[in-house]
């Protein structure tokens, strides 16, 4: 990706991730939706800047009410997007999705253990930057 691309990537993922009567998991799903449309692009098919926007413009992830904790989620999950090396060591977007996914995975694990979702938070946080491998 060039950088202008990558800009709107970033921050239309976290516009996404974080936005308003999204669950958590229907957010991250409508991303991964999002990076697939874009890492089909190849050159010729128009500015990658407009396939970026355009994929964002169709992602129309569904609402409901949320729990008092998933605003949390969302934010941590955007935290975890926002600058993540990941694009540049794998396969792009796509590595960056999955890391995002194993990102809720732990969470909610660590969730199960007691229900506490700010715990749970921290204590991924622990697992991910610093034990697991």
């Amino acid at each position: 990706m060039d950088l202008q691309s990558y800009d709107a990537w970033e921050r239309r993922s976290v516009e996404l991730l974080t936005r308003e009567a999204v669950a958590p998991g229907v957010a991250l799903a409508a991303l991964e939706h999002v990076a697939a449309g874009i890492a089909a692009w190849s050159p010729g098919e128009g500015p990658l800047t407009h396939r970026v926007q355009d994929a964002f413009a169709t992602a129309a992830p569904s609402t409901a009410e949320l729990e008092r904790e998933d605003v949390a989620v969302k934010r941590w999950l955007a935290a975890r997007m926002f600058a993540c090396w990941l694009a540049y060591q794998g396969d792009g977007i796509a590595a960056i999705i999955g890391y995002l996914h194993s990102c809720f995975r732990v969470f909610a694990e660590e969730r199960a253990r007691d229900d506490n979702a700010r715990e749970a938070i921290r204590r991924s946080d622990l697992r991910i930057m610093h034990t697991e491998r």
